[in-house]
């Protein structure tokens, strides 16, 4: 089965990995690394790209968002439900929706998960931290809020045009510790800033 060499993401010029994410976002936000850990690069197959950073606020450094990009290769278990990182990980799903963004007049569909983990505070008690996770697929010629949407325009493709697109996984995190909305707003932020500079010119 071939691959398409078309995707929906911007490409850095290795042309595996997705282009790098912008170091600042105007004054209001500064891009950190974000590695990719051993584990995942262990896990997932070799020819998969990566592109991620965490937006640290600068009116105020106790808020950041995470992003991330996974972007598939020839082997489409590149691509997985972000719900079983997350429970091996130990959050716990309390929630579900899906969110419609807005970006320069663009919109697309996301899942949104509400989710929380327990920590162990200085004095030995345990604290609920609650967070926000949204996440979407970009195809080549389209984008979608669910794994299972990802899966069937992918067996489609495959019967139609004898091949796979690269898919992207984007994904993006941030505590809710002030509520969901402000936790949205956050996400809001900082994808407006970054959209345009991954996302490629037919996906705009």
């Amino acid at each position: 089965m071939q691959v398409s060499p078309r995707t929906g993401v911007r490409l850095a010029t290795d042309g595996v990995n997705p282009v790098a994410l912008p170091d600042h976002l105007g004054i209001d936000w500064v891009g950190q690394n974000a590695p990719v850990s051993a584990v995942e690069r262990e896990v997932l197959p070799p020819d998969t790209g990566y592109s991620r950073k965490n937006y640290v606020s600068l009116r105020d450094r106790r808020q950041s968002v995470f992003l991330s990009i996974v972007l598939s290769g020839r082997d489409r278990t590149s691509i997985h439900r972000p719900e079983i990182c997350l429970v091996g990980q130990g959050w716990t799903i309390r929630g579900r929706s899906t969110h419609e963004f807005v970006v320069g007049g663009r919109r697309f569909p996301a899942t949104v998960l509400q989710i929380e983990r327990e920590v162990t505070g200085p004095r030995g008690e345990v604290v609920r931290v609650p967070a926000l996770l949204v996440y979407w697929f970009v195809g080549a010629d389209r984008i979608v809020a669910s794994h299972w949407e990802r899966v069937f325009y992918t067996s489609l493709d495959r019967l139609r045009h004898l091949q796979a697109h690269r898919w992207a996984y984007v994904l993006m995190q941030t505590h809710a510790l002030d509520g969901e909305a402000a936790a949205l707003r956050r996400i809001d932020e900082v994808l407006a800033g970054t959209l345009p500079a991954f996302q490629a010119p037919g996906q705009l």
